[in-house]
């Protein structure tokens, strides 16, 4: 007995128990949402915006090449001259004349108006060139400086004491090639006022200065043809009113009506 009792307590017990071993928890990884993608809204304004610029500057662009266009097809228009005729319908022609050529037209005005002329009662009779002319007893003519092309020029003298002519005036001579009038005593049209006069027979070419106050007293060029030669006279007149009121020298018209041919 005590025998067994020895043999049993030699005998430990066996702990069948072990030490839980900590075996390692798989973590399970639980996979992230990708965040959802905002649109791109800014992107997409940005490109609204650059194609409505572009829109603006092509619609400009446009405007401005009609206007060009629109320009150089008025420019290449040819130039219209309005001619006068007895019925009240006016005739609208096209003309080529090139625009230095088209003033060609002042040396025919629509109206022709005649000049009043002095008495020639008691004049004495003298020479210019080729030409005759009468002058008051108390006036002279003498030899003057020629300018441009003209052949022979004279000064007349003590004329008029009315000072609606200057104390004297130029009288230059040259022959007549049959052209303008105007273009041959190289007169410029935007200067003057055109008209065209009877001078007793002698039908002139009057080119006058308006006057740029309400009174003054203006140079006027006078351009006739008499005979083979083209005579041109610088004289003066009064203008007032504001160039509604008109007086020239009747002693100077009635010189220039009196230009004839020398027989």
């Amino acid at each position: 007995m005590k025998n067994n009792q020895q043999l049993l307590d030699q005998i430990k017990p066996v702990n069948n128990s072990q030490p839980e071993s900590s075996l390692p928890i798989a973590q399970v990884s639980t996979p992230q949402l990708a965040p959802k993608k905002e649109a791109p809204y800014f992107l997409i304004g940005l490109i609204i915006l650059l194609l409505g610029i572009a829109g603006v500057f092509a619609y400009k662009y446009y405007e401005v090449k009609q206007q060009l266009n629109g320009q150089e097809q008025t420019q290449s228009l040819p130039q219209l001259v309005v001619e006068s005729s007895p019925s009240p319908t006016l005739t609208i022609l096209p003309t080529l004349i090139p625009q230095s050529d088209q003033t060609l037209k002042s040396d025919t005005p629509s109206a022709i108006t005649s000049a009043s002329l002095a008495s020639m009662v008691g004049w004495k009779n003298s020479e210019i060139s080729n030409l005759s002319v009468k002058i008051p007893t108390q006036a002279n003519i003498r030899e003057g400086l020629c300018t441009l092309d003209y052949e022979e020029c004279y000064l007349l003298e003590n004329h008029d004491d009315s000072l609606l002519s200057p104390p004297h005036i130029s009288i230059w001579v040259k022959a007549y090639n049959g052209g303008s009038r105007r273009l041959e005593a190289d007169l410029e049209a935007s200067d003057y006022t055109f008209d065209e006069i009877m001078f007793g027979d002698n039908k002139s070419l009057v080119g006058s200065y308006n006057c740029q106050t309400e009174d003054c007293i203006s140079l006027k060029e006078i351009i006739l043809v008499v005979g083979d030669k083209l005579i041109h006279i610088t004289d003066g007149s009064y203008r007032g009113d504001n160039n509604s009121t008109v007086k020239g020298s009747t002693i100077t018209n009635a010189i220039i009506a009196s230009l004839d041919i020398n027989q």
